[in-house]
């Protein structure tokens, strides 16, 4: 059967990360939060709800451009394969 993973982007989301994860959980049989160093309790919330969770510059300096577009495809092959790896 196939997994299906819900990847979930952060930026100080504290307001709305266990609403956005327990929906994703409901459609999902895994959710793993990419945070881009959040300095409110988004990290906190997503760990008391015993999610997986990444951490990456890039991804706070791509949304700070207003370019969340980039973020979408700026993973490449190798990110790919890492977010693969993550999931299996």
């Amino acid at each position: 059967m196939t997994k299906i993973s819900a990847i979930i982007i952060t930026l100080n989301e504290e307001r709305n990360i266990k609403r956005c994860v327990l929906a994703a959980q409901k459609v999902s049989d895994e959710v793993i939060i990419l945070d881009s160093f959040s300095t409110d309790k988004t990290v906190e919330i997503a760990k008391e709800l015993n999610i997986d969770i990444k951490e990456r510059a890039t991804l706070k300096l791509e949304l700070n451009k207003g370019a969340f577009s980039k973020v979408k495809n700026m993973f490449d092959k190798s990110d790919i394969a890492e977010l693969k790896s993550i999931t299996e």
